[in-house]
């Protein structure tokens, strides 16, 4: 089932994301500025890797036209 896989890809990816978030305000909490700079890019990369595969449905039906 495509709907039931892609849900749980969005799951982990979110899970992730907020897993990298908590981390990164851990580090930079404990004095650790670069290395949580540094995890919270990480994870707004992964929020745009989730934005992009919400989006991507969508974006295949614009481009269709």
């Amino acid at each position: 089932m495509p709907g039931r896989s892609r849900r749980r890809l969005l799951l982990l990816l979110l899970a992730a994301f907020l897993v990298l978030a908590a981390a990164s305000v851990l580090l930079v909490f404990h004095g650790y500025l670069l290395s949580g700079l540094m995890v919270l890019l990480a994870s707004l990369g992964l929020l745009a890797v989730l934005v992009a595969v919400l989006l991507l449905p969508s974006l295949r039906f614009v481009f269709s036209r």
